[in-house]
């Protein structure tokens, strides 16, 4: 088998070989059988992996910047601390895979199926996860700031202390996931499913939660500090109603908030879209607006005139 230009004196890789430390750096390894294989420390840079069998390899600490592994195979691979920035994932099986402390900067894994694998640490700034399978993933203190998870399936994910910062959420299902203290400032989660998710001391800053599935989910209500305060958002952006209600994922959340004593301004927002919805009571509505799994101010945009509203006291 070939394996790249100059390489020729290198063995040809099999099912169980120990490679540790070999330069395969723009070999040819498609289709290569490398299961059970100790590629420990190996350079793979600019390498050609795709439909690679790499069942519980060992690839810790190995340099593949580049690296193209399109539809490989690697379930129950060990990548620990290992550099994939750049390379090309996609469609690739990497169920169970142990990735903590990987670093996966604008790669490719779209399509992708992580299922169980454990990310932990992982720095995936960037990188391509559209309709990727992560469900029981566990992404722990991972960076995914600017990633793109569009319609990526998450259900019982663990994302405890993650950074999504400005990333790509719309139409994801993240039901039962832990959020809990993940930063989502700027985040897209337009139609995202967030039933049964944990919220709890998550930064929802600026982030987009309309027509999001919110039945069951763990808002952070308690801890008022880790939303963008509604107190804040009157007296900074001073646009009224509009700005407010862009802090909150439902009306049943502005109605937790409202009962701060200290949320005078809310009170009177929410009394003012009480009148102009011709709604009896405020909490006999929070019910509907939550199970229909739509924003507060959405709905509210489509059912009246925002604009009138804008006039709400700061």
């Amino acid at each position: 088998m070939a394996v790249g230009p100059g390489m020729g004196a290198l063995p040809a890789p099999s099912w169980g070989g120990i490679y540790s430390g070999v330069d395969w750096r723009g070999a040819d390894l498609r289709g290569v059988q490398l299961s059970c294989a100790n590629l420990g420390g190996t350079r793979l840079e600019g390498a050609d992996l795709s439909g690679a069998f790499l069942f519980d390899a060992y690839l810790a600490h190995v340099q593949g910047r580049g690296a193209k592994a399109r539809g490989a195979s690697l379930p129950q691979a060990e990548l620990n601390m290992a550099e994939f920035e750049g390379a090309d994932f996609s469609q690739a099986n990497l169920q169970g895979a142990r990735l903590v402390a990987a670093r996966l900067e604008r790669a490719c894994l779209r399509e992708s199926s992580l299922v169980g694998a454990d990310l932990t640490a992982a720095r995936l700034e960037r990188v391509d996860l559209a309709g990727a399978d992560l469900r029981g993933a566990r992404l722990v203190d991972a960076n995914l700031t600017g990633a793109d998870l569009n319609g990526a399936r998450l259900e019982g994910a663990v994302l405890v202390g993650s950074v999504l910062t400005d990333t790509c959420l719309e139409g994801a299902v993240l039901i039962d996931a832990n959020l809990e203290r993940a930063s989502l400032q700027g985040a897209r989660l337009q139609g995202a499913d967030l039933q049964g998710a944990r919220l709890v001391s998550c930064d929802l800053g600026q982030a987009d939660l309309s027509e999001c599935a919110l039945q069951g989910a763990h808002l952070p209500t308690d801890d008022k500090s880790a939303l963008v305060d509604p107190r804040r958002a009157f007296a900074s952006h001073g646009d009224g109603l509009a700005a407010a209600l862009r802090t909150f994922a439902t009306l049943t959340q502005a109605l937790e908030v409202s009962r701060d004593p200290r949320a005078g301004s809310v009170r009177q927002a929410l009394e003012e879209a009480r009148r102009q919805m011709g709604w009896r009571d405020l909490h006999d509505n929070a019910l509907p607006w939550t199970t229909r799994g739509r924003g507060f101010l959405r709905a509210l945009c489509s059912r009246a005139r925002l604009a009138r509203l804008q006039a709400v006291p700061r």
